[in-house]
């Protein structure tokens, strides 16, 4: 596993713009801590476009590194999280919805490092199911957010929202599950 990380172009296109993304948790967690949603929604709305970002660039330009497939979704995960908290304990965001969220992605990541150590070279890639997940985490966020600016204030949306995310992040969670699942079993007949 060292060899292929040491192998690989680590300051690519693509992994830069997850590093960024990284680098733009603080900045997000700043304003929405003092309340400055328009730019909390600017700074966001460039978080999630970097997210595209770097998956589109790492399949065009055939770029994809083991390190990518671990800075992408850490990103993605750390901010939703932190993110989601802080909602949560502002009253924006149900209760049930974060804990299902930190669930799922405590045990994504916890998977993917034990399959990762396990294995010394697998790790689970995304699936359009987490995919899934994260956009409508994403997009619930830049909801709430057009909320707070007055921009959208439709609650049956918002309820509608909350549900499609909770949805997709059990579903990822089991379909990872299950991906992961298989990964093992086919390790050990190896």
């Amino acid at each position: 596993m060292a060899d292929k990380f040491f192998n690989e172009k680590i300051l690519n296109w693509p992994n830069s713009l997850s590093f960024f993304r990284i680098i733009l948790i603080a900045p997000i967690i700043y304003l929405l801590l003092n309340e400055l949603y328009k730019l909390a929604f600017f700074v966001l709305f460039i978080a999630s476009f970097t997210d595209f970002l770097d998956g589109f660039l790492a399949r065009k330009l055939n770029q994809a590194t083991l390190i990518g497939k671990l800075l992408d979704p850490l990103a993605d995960k750390i901010l939703i999280n932190y993110a989601f908290l802080l909602f949560t304990i502002k009253g924006l965001i149900p209760q049930f919805l974060w804990i299902t969220v930190f669930f799922k992605d405590t045990i994504l990541i916890v998977g993917s490092l034990v399959i990762l150590v396990y294995s010394r070279e697998n790790v689970i890639k995304s699936s359009y199911v987490g995919k899934f997940a994260t956009f409508f985490q994403i997009l619930l966020l830049l909801y709430i957010l057009l909320n707070k600016l007055k921009f959208v204030e439709n609650q049956y949306l918002f309820e509608i929202s909350i549900y499609l995310t909770f949805i997709f992040s059990i579903f990822a969670l089991l379909h990872y599950a299950k991906k992961a699942t298989y990964l093992i079993k086919s390790m050990e007949e190896l």
